[in-house]
């Protein structure tokens, strides 16, 4: 099986029973695993995780700035930059 795409559309975090702005995030898991299946990766995420913000992601800030397979980062300030059709 050949797999080509993983596509997730939601909000990137898990009901933890908290009140909605401290839901954990899901979208590393989502990179970690995006690694597995192909030694090429183009992924939108939130820039918070650089700076280790939010709940879980200290390890995974450390992992990504140590990882020296990745080439490039890019930050857009608007999102409408690259999501120029949709509200978000």
């Amino acid at each position: 099986m050949e797999i080509r795409r993983i596509r997730k559309n939601d909000n990137g975090a898990r009901a933890d029973g908290s009140a909605n702005a401290s839901a954990s995030p899901i979208y590393q898991y989502f990179v970690e695993e995006s690694k597995n299946f192909s030694d090429i990766q183009c992924l939108v995420i939130p820039s918070r995780w650089a700076m280790g913000a939010g709940k879980g992601l200290k390890k995974f800030t450390e992992s990504m700035l140590k990882d020296h397979q990745i080439q490039s980062f890019y930050y857009f300030m608007d999102s409408k930059d690259i999501f120029f059709l949709i509200m978000i």
